[in-house]
């Protein structure tokens, strides 16, 4: 009884009910932050070469404040997931220029 059979012990202690494993679905998991910004900064720039965009109009795209938008760009790895769909990220001013490389 205990944590090494938690099934068992469940059933002693609730007899006659059923008891079976649990796994949560995967859409249940709370998304990376990560993925929406890089997926939101995708949707802004479009088919264009180049957009510059502020941080409200990106953290409202990726779903997020402007606060945690940018609690998501100091942790460093936002140019290189964008890297990785071909787009720079430059900070000019207030402003994000996002420009497709290439």
């Amino acid at each position: 009884m205990g944590f090494k059979d938690p099934i068992g012990t469940l059933a002693e202690m609730f007899p006659g009910a059923s008891v079976e494993e649990w796994y949560p679905s995967i859409p249940s998991i709370r998304p990376n932050g990560k993925i929406l910004t890089v997926d939101a900064a995708v949707e802004l720039l479009g088919n264009q070469s180049e957009t510059l965009v502020t941080t409200d109009d990106w953290a409202a795209k990726a779903g997020y404040s402007p606060r945690t938008l940018q609690r998501i760009m100091n942790s460093g790895e936002i140019e290189r997931l964008l890297g990785a769909h071909g787009i720079e990220l430059e900070k000019r001013g207030g402003r994000w220029s996002l420009k497709r490389t290439a």
